[in-house]
């Protein structure tokens, strides 16, 4: 008695490309980056004394500038290295979905101020949620 074996279609080999050397000034905007996103860590480590709620303000306010600088080198990278922008993906399509919903019902909402800015208490707006 013999069985018959099923083959399934081989998997394509991944691409195995040497990755794109980057230039001087491209490899340290690259380097900034990733030590300005790692630096986001060290947030916890931030009391702003002179604050309302010095626990909370300074650590969001901290991090929302460390990403925003993050953002605007990286922004400035992929513009200058096309190889390293994005692919399009399910997942970043439900993410920006997701934000645009957050951003609807805060403009509708109740309070749209709270909702969009948050209080310094809570740092948890739509703002904070872009960031």
């Amino acid at each position: 008695m013999t069985q018959s074996v099923t083959r399934t279609p081989e998997r394509p080999a991944p691409d195995l490309a040497p990755a794109k050397v980057l230039g001087v000034k491209d490899h340290y905007l690259a380097v900034a980056t990733r030590l300005l996103l790692l630096s986001v860590c060290a947030a916890q480590l931030v009391i702003s004394a002179n604050t309302l709620y010095p626990d909370i303000v300074g650590k969001a306010v901290y991090s929302r500038v460390v990403i925003e600088v993050a953002f605007a080198a990286w922004v400035i990278l992929i513009a200058r290295v096309p190889d390293l922008r994005p692919r399009k993906s399910w997942i970043i399509i439900a993410l920006f979905a997701w934000l645009g919903v957050s951003a609807l019902a805060a403009a509708l909402g109740v309070s749209p101020d709270r909702s969009i800015w948050s209080t310094y208490l809570r740092m948890s707006g739509v703002i904070d949620l872009g960031h």
